[in-house]
């Protein structure tokens, strides 16, 4: 399953500007861009926290991050999942109970005989 896709609107009256990776990202007022759900929580908080200590916790770090009353304000419009397949937020991909073996062959096998020196 692939990741999900956050659009997001630059609502503010200035233009956002901030980083992700070190790539300097700019959305102009009115405009929309997509990112990684991993990516837009980072820019707007988890919206799926589990407990309200959680919520308050990313509302913290999100305000810290752009402080109440900054001009430029991103919005979560919507969220998109590959064709046929709907959102849920709560839907996490079960770990495989065993790691499947992968057949590795040697790069070199001569190296691993050894030739016996003639005198």
């Amino acid at each position: 399953m692939a990741e999900p896709v956050a659009i997001v609107r630059n609502v503010g009256t200035e233009d956002w500007v901030d980083a992700f990776n070190n790539d300097t990202i700019i959305i102009r007022v009115g405009d929309t861009h997509s990112f990684p759900e991993r990516v837009a929580k980072h820019f707007l908080g988890d919206w799926d926290a589990p407990t309200e200590e959680d919520r308050k916790k990313e509302l913290k770090r999100v305000t810290q991050r752009r402080p109440e009353g900054d001009p430029a304000k991103l919005e979560l419009e919507k969220m998109v999942v590959s064709e046929g397949e709907k959102y849920d937020s709560k839907k996490k991909e079960p770990m495989p109970e065993t790691i499947l073996s992968q057949e590795v062959k040697p790069e070199f096998p001569d190296l691993k005989k050894k030739a016996k020196a003639k005198k």
